[in-house]
C-alpha cells in the first residue's frame, strides 16, 4: 500500500513473515558491528541466514506494487545494516542511484521518533514495516536518541529499467490504493 498521496512509498508490514526470526536477525547484526571502525559503526554489509527471506518478502511486494514486473539484472543481492541508539547516531541525506532501481527499508526493531525524512515527508515506522521506494528518493534516517536501538535492514534490486519508469503511477497495480492517509 502506498503511505504518499504523491510520493511512490509503498508500505507493507512483515510481522507475520519475520517477527520469529527478529532475535536472531538482531543478533546477527550485533555480531557484525564493528564498533572499532571508527569510519561506519552505524551502517555496514551485513550477511544473514535469513537474507533469502527477507528478498523473497520483497519481491512479493514487488509483486503487489508493479503491473508489470522489474527484469533484475544483478542477483548479487547484498543486505546493509542501520543501528542507531546514542552512541552511534550519524546520519544524512542520501539516495541510492549509483546501486539500486527499487530500494527497500525493514525496520526490525524501532524507536518512536526516529523514523526517515524524505523531502517534505516523514515516515514513522512500526516494527517489521517494509518500504519500498525508487532509487531517486532522497532520505534521511533520524536517529535514535537513547539506549534503545533503532535496527533496520536495507535491501537493493537493481533492474534492467528506470526507476522512473518502474514508479509510474500507470505501472502502479490498481489495487494499490495512493491516498492512504497515514
Amino acid at each position: 500500500m502506498d503511505i504518499h498521496k504523491k510520493l511512490p512509498i509503498f508500505k507493507f508490514n512483515l510481522k507475520d513473515k519475520i517477527e520469529d526470526n527478529a532475535s536472531k536477525i538482531i543478533e546477527e547484526a550485533l555480531e557484525q558491528r564493528t564498533l572499532e571502525d571508527s569510519l561506519n559503526p552505524y551502517n555496514f554489509s551485513i550477511k544473514s541466514q535469513f537474507q533469502s527471506l527477507l528478498y523473497q518478502q520483497l519481491f512479493l511486494a514487488c509483486n503487489k506494487i508493479f503491473k508489470n514486473q522489474p527484469k533484475i539484472i544483478d542477483s548479487n543481492y547484498k543486505m546493509w545494516c542501520h543501528i542507531s541508539d546514542k552512541t552511534f547516531n550519524k546520519t544524512c541525506w542520501h539516495n541510492h542511484i549509483t546501486t539500486s532501481t527499487i530500494n527497500a527499508v525493514i525496520y526490525i526493531q524501532t524507536v518512536a521518533e526516529a523514523g526517515v525524512d524524505f523531502k517534505g515527508f516523514y515516515f514513522e515506522p512500526k516494527p517489521f514495516d517494509l518500504i519500498v521506494f525508487p532509487n531517486y528518493l532522497d532520505h534521511k534516517p533520524r536517529t535514535a536518541k537513547e539506549k534503545r536501538q533503532k535496527i533496520s535492514l536495507n535491501l537493493e534490486l537493481l533492474c534492467k529499467e528506470e526507476a522512473k519508469n518502474l514508479f509510474k503511477h500507470d505501472n502502479i497495480k490498481e489495487k494499490v490504493n495512493w491516498k492512504i492517509d497515514i
